[in-house]
This record gives structure tokens, C-alpha cells and sequence, in this order.
């Protein structure tokens, strides 16, 4: 009878254990058995993660690109502040009154006046003449284009010699 005991417990046992690892077998299904709740949390998660992340490079991009932009603004003014200095240089050269000479002279055929040419104004002896007529002064009014030229060399004579005082 003692064995007869033995093989009815070691039946029992494995009956015992069959039904324990079924339900081992039940808990860890459930337990590795996700929701789709779940699932979907975990799907828009990682779509979140990867749009943020796209974002970034995307943020990073475009101010990769606005530092070429500044990068090329940077070297077209360096260029255009070294054609202002050129032109700065020609325009320095062209207002030298001994080139103006030369040219006027070489291109023209200008030469200085003669004596004879050249009238001689003496201005310190009449008043500013700003609107006044020169009759006061005791001129004889001349009619024609030589007396309003010498009135108009003159007022101009008296204007930058104002300036010069």
C-alpha cells in the first residue's frame, strides 16, 4: 500500500503541477499582454518624440541657412567698401587742381590768360552791392550784355570774397 500512496501522491503532485503552470502560463499572458490603449499611448508617444525631433533639425537647418546669408552679406560688403575706397581714390585724383590743369590743357587746348586778357576788380572801394544799384557810386551805366557780365562778375567776386571773411 505504500507504494500504491506513493504513485496516487506523485499523481497528485503532477496533476498539481500541470494545473500551476497553467496558470503561470495564464498569468504571464495577461501580464505580457498589452491593452491597445496602451499600445496606441506608446505609438503616439514615439510619433511625438520623432516629430520633435525633426523639429529640432528642421530649427537647426534654418539657422544653418541664415549664417550663409549673413556669410555672404558680410563678403559683399567687404567688396562694396573696397570699390568706395577706389572710387574714393578717383574721385581724389579728378579733383586735383593739377590734373584738372593737365587735362584742360591736353584735351581742351585751354591756356592761362594773357595780361591782356585778364580784368583786374578792385572791390574794397564800393559798397557790397546786394540788391543796390551802381549809379550811387558814380558809374557810368553801360547798356548791353558787357555791363550786366561785369555786374555779375562782380557780385560774384563780392559773394565769395564775403565767404572768405
Amino acid at each position: 500500500m505504500i507504494v500504491s500512496q506513493r504513485k496516487y501522491d506523485y499523481r497528485e503532485l503532477e496533476n498539481t503541477q500541470k494545473e500551476q503552470r497553467k496558470k503561470d502560463r495564464s498569468a504571464a499572458q495577461r501580464r505580457h499582454k498589452i491593452k491597445a490603449v496602451h499600445k496606441l499611448q506608446i505609438m503616439l508617444s514615439i510619433v511625438a518624440m520623432a516629430g520633435l525631433c525633426v523639429a529640432i533639425l528642421l530649427g537647426y537647418v534654418a539657422l544653418t541657412e541664415a549664417k550663409y546669408r549673413v556669410h555672404a552679406l558680410d563678403k559683399e560688403i567687404k567688396q562694396l567698401e573696397g570699390q568706395i575706397e577706389n572710387l574714393k581714390v578717383k574721385t581724389e585724383i579728378i579733383k586735383k587742381s593739377t590734373v584738372i590743369e593737365e587735362r584742360a590743357m591736353a584735351e581742351l587746348g585751354m591756356q592761362y590768360p594773357t595780361k591782356e586778357q585778364m580784368v583786374f576788380l578792385d572791390i574794397d572801394n564800393h559798397p557790397k552791392m546786394g540788391g543796390q544799384d551802381t549809379k550811387e557810386n558814380g558809374e557810368a551805366e553801360d547798356n548791353g550784355k558787357n555791363g550786366k557780365l561785369m555786374a555779375g562778375v562782380k557780385a560774384a567776386v563780392e559773394k565769395i570774397y564775403s565767404l572768405l571773411d
